[in-house]
């Protein structure tokens, strides 16, 4: 999901800035 412009991602990362 998108908070101000900054991506985040919630699958296998707790809502992290997107994980690698």
């Amino acid at each position: 999901f998108i908070i101000n412009g900054i991506s985040f991602v919630c699958f296998y990362c707790v809502c992290v800035l997107i994980c690698l």
